[in-house]
């Protein structure tokens, strides 16, 4: 157990230098896929050691609290700033604060469960909700229902994904997302078994823990079956263009080394440069129920001169769909899509 504890924490401290490594150097390349399964599995290891038995309670459910929560604003904000067309980066300074974050507590998580409560100066500090008057309001129960909401919530979604029931646009979130829904049920459930007054190694206890567990291997799934699918993906697209389809001329490859990165999953997608000019009016009724109506499209060039670059400044106009109710030409249409082709020289409308 010491020698695991020591390996997370090196793993930890690797975690945050090579995270570091990556924001400012990125690269696409299957090596760096490995840097992201390696962070997947730091990650849950820090969940599973907050769990522990030991006198750093405070510690491990203020890891608790940031892998859950963390992990719902970096999810957010990796896809808000690469849907927004204006954000050049593509990036969220503060969803790269937090993964970084969870590495330097998880380090200290790992290196306190190390030592015993002399050595750290740590004392048992259970989190206590008790207040000095008789309350009908208790903020533990309260928290610990709401914990065992967002469970249920997440036991349906697992479901929704794994089962093959028609659900419209969720069906694509619940798989897109899926890493980060394993790791925050898997953190609510640990926080569970942390605030709750269940006894450690009694049913109710085991049955969070499998539940949490379950979970967490739920919504692994996708990323089981993401080399099948890339593959299927690959003989659909030799089938359908040939064996050179990823090839325009003279044998040079401009598609993306790996078609999946793991790390920008985390640390969010870097845009290149490329030019937007928004709110372009292309149509003003005059009369009728066009009247006062106005259509208007954003347009995405290359940031230098189009022949140097793969889109040569060809044209490729991208509708978004929503059924002519919903949907529209800035954040709804993907402009992440947007700004990569913009980026390789092609005119985007």
């Amino acid at each position: 157990m010491k020698a695991a504890l020591n390996a997370l924490f090196v793993s930890n401290s690797l975690a945050f230098i090579l995270s570091l490594v990556y924001v400012f150097f990125p690269a696409q390349n299957l090596y760096w896929n490995g840097f992201g399964l390696f962070l997947i599995i730091i990650l849950t290891a820090n969940i599973l050691v907050s769990l522990k038995d030991n006198h750093h309670t405070k510690l491990e459910i203020g890891y608790l609290t940031l892998s859950s929560l963390g992990l719902f604003l970096v999810m957010g904000l990796n896809t808000l700033t690469s849907l927004y067309p204006r954000n050049a980066l593509s990036r969220s300074i503060v969803a790269i604060v937090l993964v970084l974050s969870m590495t330097i507590v998880g380090a200290f998580l790992s290196k306190a469960a190390l030592a015993d409560k002399k050595k750290l100066h740590f004392h048992h500090s259970n989190i206590s909700f008790k207040s000095k008057r008789p309350s009908r309001f208790n903020p533990r129960r309260l928290l610990l229902g709401f914990l065992a909401f967002l469970l249920v919530l997440g036991t349906l979604m697992a479901f929704f994904m794994l089962v093959p029931i028609s659900i419209s646009i969720a069906e694509v979130i619940l798989s897109q997302y899926s890493l980060f829904y394993s790791l925050i049920f898997l953190s609510i459930a640990a926080l569970f078994l942390k605030l709750s007054h269940l006894k450690r190694g009694s049913w109710g206890w085991y049955g969070m823990l499998t539940l949490g567990g379950m979970l967490y291997l739920a919504f692994n799934v996708p990323l089981v079956f993401l080399p099948s699918m890339l593959s299927q993906a690959e003989e659909n697209y030799t089938e359908a263009f040939g064996e050179d389809w990823q090839t325009l001329d003279d044998d040079q490859i401009f598609f993306r080394e790996s078609p999946v990165s793991l790390p920008d999953y985390f640390l969010g997608i870097q845009s290149e440069p490329y030019h937007l000019e928004e709110g372009v009016l292309y149509y003003e009724g005059m009369e009728g129920v066009d009247e006062d109506l106005e259509l208007r499209f954003d347009v995405y060039t290359p940031p230098t001169d189009a022949s140097e670059l793969p889109g040569q400044g060809a044209v490729l106009i991208r509708i978004h769909g929503g059924g002519w109710n919903t949907g529209g030409r800035g954040a709804q249409n993907f402009a992440q899509f947007n700004k990569y082709f913009a980026s390789q020289g092609y005119v985007v409308f």
